[in-house]
């Protein structure tokens, strides 16, 4: 998969933590809203390809997540709902974050020579039979 599909497939998981969104069904709406626009925030950074940055931010969404589950402001099903998208958006970030390794340049290499008891006529060396 390219980096750029890698991208697209990050901004896709995004879109499932819509389930920040106001009204959704285990979230209060102060809490919905504060999420829902730290993943704006994550969204744009990683399309503008600024991954570190963009895992930064998730680290705070993560930070939200577990202040409002501790306050009872988001719910134990929808909780584990959006953390379940933040790993997968964790996971595609910090594969987008690292650079491709460079594929091996074969180098070519020299074959056997000839060995020091043989000379290059594959001849034993030395006195000759007689």
């Amino acid at each position: 998969m390219t980096r750029a599909w890698r991208g697209v497939a990050a901004l896709l998981a995004m879109a499932v933590l819509a389930g920040c969104s106001v009204g959704s069904a285990g979230i209060g709406e102060p809490a919905a809203s504060r999420m829902q626009a730290t993943v704006k925030e994550i969204a744009v950074a990683a399309a503008g390809g600024g991954y570190p940055a963009a895992l930064t931010t998730l680290d705070g969404l993560q930070s939200q997540l577990d202040r409002y589950l501790a306050d009872g402001e988001v719910g134990a099903d929808r909780g584990a709902q959006i953390q379940t998208s933040i790993d997968q958006v964790r996971a595609d970030l910090e594969t987008l974050a690292t650079p491709p390794v460079p594929a091996p340049v074969a180098t070519p290499t020299a074959g056997p020579g000839p060995s020091p008891v043989h000379g290059a006529t594959g001849k034993p060396k030395g006195k000759p039979k007689g």
